[in-house]
């Protein structure tokens, strides 16, 4: 059993997704390569669609650079995913309606029909990537929206810190941690900042200039 596999059947005690499943990830994309064509941008844009002017579905493939996902109905920050990654496997038009993808400057894409993505992928036998990468995709996306329902402000902020504490050290020192926190929730700035300000003085967290240095210790589970 290759290690993705292992890591998608093995829980772990914070309840959080497998890891990104890197390796399939770079394979359906090296097979997508053949057919695909670079995704261009005008400078006044950065917002893609996952089907073309025809309303043909496209997969888009993310080669380099960063991709916000926020949620229409209320514009919140539900994901930033980073290269490499896809979209639009799942040839959904419901769920694709519910988002909005924001490059940030410097991505480089390319983007096929999902007519081409399943032909490719029935011919190269590459159905246990698709599965793989699904996984991820769909328990990611549960894993964000249970972390906002029915959660208090503190069960939030706290798995908030633990997913950045997963980010590495040169990303997370370009991450203000309210900022990060504030964009990805509705909670209010005046209740963050004290449930941050109260972990720092309990020797929880480190935090210096916005920016989390580590957690010191285990995150309580209830504040």
């Amino acid at each position: 059993m290759n290690d993705e596999a292992e890591n998608c059947r093995v829980p772990n005690s914070e309840n959080i997704p497998m890891a990104k499943p890197l390796k399939s990830i770079e394979t359906l994309i090296q097979y997508f390569r053949n057919e695909s064509t670079p995704l261009l941008l005008r400078d006044s844009e950065s917002e893609f669609k996952l089907h073309n002017s025809q309303g043909e579905l496209q997969v888009i493939l993310v080669l380099e650079g960063l991709v916000d996902v926020y949620r229409n109905s209320d514009q919140l920050l539900f994901a930033t995913a980073s290269a490499p990654t896809i979209f639009g496997m799942q040839g959904s038009p419901y769920r694709y309606n519910m988002y909005k993808f924001v490059c940030h400057p410097g991505c480089i894409l390319e983007s096929l029909s999902l007519s081409a993505v399943v032909k490719i992928i029935m011919e190269h036998q590459l159905l246990e990537e698709l599965l793989t990468c699904q996984t991820y995709f769909n328990d990611y996306h549960a894993y964000r929206t249970n972390m906002l329902i029915n959660k208090s402000a503190y069960e939030i902020v706290r798995a908030f810190l633990l997913e950045l504490e997963r980010e590495p050290a040169e990303i997370r020192a370009n991450i203000n941690v309210p900022a990060f926190i504030l964009a990805r929730s509705n909670l209010a700035r005046s209740g963050v900042m004290k449930i941050l300000a109260e972990l720092r003085q309990g020797e929880y967290i480190k935090i210096e200039n916005g920016k989390l240095i580590s957690i010191l210790r285990v995150l309580p589970k209830a504040f």
